[in-house]
């Protein structure tokens, strides 16, 4: 019988150490680990744009401007107001309910992760923030839009992202 031989990825090239096959094979994880995150993030973007044409079915014609002004405002602030401090209370070393550092978008050392990371969890954050401001199609203006955005990723959010999710950057 034949010996059983170790699969190829495993083994070293010729002319390589392991070391060096082992720190190849890591890096390439890193750059799928963060592609799948890209992915996520371009999927939570395109929910957000069905979501807004869901509510522009919902509307009359005449509000259709102003529901869009209003998505555009949420996706702005949203961006914004979480890159700055919202990520900081969800994901930051936590002493309580809310994290407690890295505000205004100071991330780990892995940048490039850290960077597709924060881009992935702003977009899912103003997916969410449209979805809330789903229920104020027609009931209200611009200025309640706005303010739901800042409270819903300022504090909504982060609070309870913080709770399922907030050990994951520190252990």
């Amino acid at each position: 019988p034949r010996a059983r031989r170790a699969p190829a990825q495993l083994m070293p090239r010729e002319g390589r150490s392991v070391f060096v096959a082992v720190v190849a094979r890591s890096e390439l994880d890193l750059l799928l680990f963060d592609s799948a995150r890209l992915s996520a993030g371009a999927l939570s973007f395109l929910l957000l744009i069905g979501v807004v044409l869901l509510q522009l079915g919902f509307c009359r014609t005449k509000n259709v401007i102003s529901i869009l002004l209003a998505q555009v405002a949420n996706l702005a602030l949203a961006s914004l107001v979480y890159a700055l401090f919202g990520f900081g209370l969800m994901y930051g070393a936590s002493r309580g309910w809310l994290g407690t550092d890295s505000f205004l978008a100071r991330l780990p050392e892995d940048t490039r992760g850290a960077l597709c990371f924060l881009l992935c969890q702003t977009l899912i954050c103003s997916a969410a923030g449209a979805i809330a401001q789903g229920g104020l199609v027609e009931r209200a203006k611009l200025g309640g839009h706005v303010a739901l955005t800042l409270l819903f990723s300022l504090l909504i959010y982060p609070l309870f992202g913080s709770w399922i999710w907030g050990s994951h950057l520190h252990g």
